[in-house]
């Protein structure tokens, strides 16, 4: 800056509307907003147990969402260009000969018709829009039993829930991929569906076992060999599961030059018939194209395909066990011993399956864990000694 912008050509020829590609957010911006609501029931089994049922829901409206501007706003057959016309210094001597979705109703490409906004600026460019809508609704159940003079203690919850929507976060960079947003009676409503981190299942689980001997406890409750050998164990365990998140399959085939399209999948399990591998977590079979767009303007909106989210990936499990020992030593001094394991059964949870076009050799094939690196069995060994620990154990 010590030179000041001598260097920088300040000019309108120099500055032209062609060369740029413009991001920006919506004119009439709304306030995103959230409403919730939730009914509970809970019961006292005993003065030890209870349990919970809810409904909990949650409607989120105006969320932030990415989608490409300056596309074209009419379904279109494969054989028609959205512009005769590429942005460039002599493009805006050209608009007026040409005619802005003109040939409704027909199917044959035009030298004089134009489909998009802005002819002589770039396509597909992002603009941050408020108009998305997403809607999660789910059945919550638990059971509690808190920790007695048995020595046990016991949570366990579980959630089925449906997250369904069009309103992918912003900060996400456009992550839903919007096929025809323009398109009067598409937009962005035709991406309704199950949201790419849905889970319908939900359960965990976690307790505490103090084996009632030893020390403090109900049987032997007294130093000597018999605690030292069998007394003062305690065990925990923690179990999650989850079902897997929804991927969405592509068309081997462009049907319209509006946008993306997604294959039609049947109803029921044929999409996993033979498949559930790593090398094909789903079966290439059971997808189809729909029909091509066959007019300009057409309001069947076929060609763009099936709603996204037709199958799930792998599903989530891992257990954690803990086991602790106390050794009572003379005085009021303990010595614990702790070993931990975190997934014991050195289960891999798989990753999304990738390449997601039926008719690739690599369709649906999984090559990453979800936890990658650190989704392997870990154990840890830990010693503790506790100096006149005042009867606390």
């Amino acid at each position: 800056m010590d030179t000041g912008l001598a260097a920088v050509p300040l000019t309108p020829a120099a500055a032209q509307g062609f060369q740029i590609s413009p991001r920006g957010n919506q004119f009439f911006v709304h306030m995103p907003y959230v409403q919730e609501e939730n009914l509970t029931l809970q019961q006292l089994l005993s003065p030890s147990q209870s349990i919970t049922i809810a409904f909990v829901g949650t409607q989120s409206r105006h969320v932030e969402s990415n989608i490409e501007n300056n596309r074209a706003d009419l379904v279109l057959p494969t054989n028609i260009t959205i512009s005769p016309v590429t942005p460039s210094a002599t493009c805006q001597s050209k608009l007026g000969t040409l005619t802005h979705d003109g040939g409704i109703g027909g199917d044959v490409a035009g030298t004089t018709n134009y489909y998009d906004q802005y002819p002589c600026i770039a396509q597909n460019n992002y603009e941050m829009w408020s108009d998305g809508s997403n809607n999660y609704s789910s059945l919550q159940a638990s059971y509690q039993k808190f920790l007695t003079h048995s020595g046990t203690s016991l949570i366990a919850n579980y959630t089925w829930s449906r997250l369904l929507g069009y309103g992918s976060d912003s900060n996400l960079f456009n992550s839903l991929g919007y096929r025809g947003p323009l398109v009067p009676g598409f937009g962005m409503k035709g991406e309704y569906g199950n949201l790419g981190f849905e889970s319908e299942n939900v359960f965990h689980s976690g307790g505490i076992w103090k084996i009632p001997v030893g020390v403090g406890r109900h049987f032997l409750s007294h130093k000597g060999l018999l605690d030292t050998l069998v007394g003062g164990w305690q065990m925990t365990g923690i179990f999650t599961y989850q079902s897997g998140q929804t991927v969405t399959v592509n068309c081997t085939a462009t049907e319209t030059n509006t946008g993306g399209c997604y294959a039609l999948a049947p109803q029921g399990g044929f999409q996993y018939s033979g498949a559930k591998t790593l090398t094909h977590w789903l079966n290439s079979a059971a997808y189809s194209n729909p029909l091509p767009a066959a007019t300009i303007g057409q309001t069947n909106f076929a060609p763009f395909g099936s709603t996204p989210s037709q199958a799930f990936g792998p599903t989530f499990h891992r257990g954690d066990l803990g086991v602790e020992k106390l050794f009572h030593l003379p005085g009021q001094n303990v010595l614990e011993f702790r070993a931990e394991a975190f997934n014991i059964t050195n289960h891999p949870n798989f990753g999304q399956p990738g390449t997601l076009t039926p008719n690739n050799s690599s369709f649906a094939s999984i090559t990453s864990t979800r936890d990658s690196p650190t989704d392997a069995r870990e154990m840890q060994f830990a010693l503790k000694y506790f100096f006149g620990n005042g009867g606390q154990y």
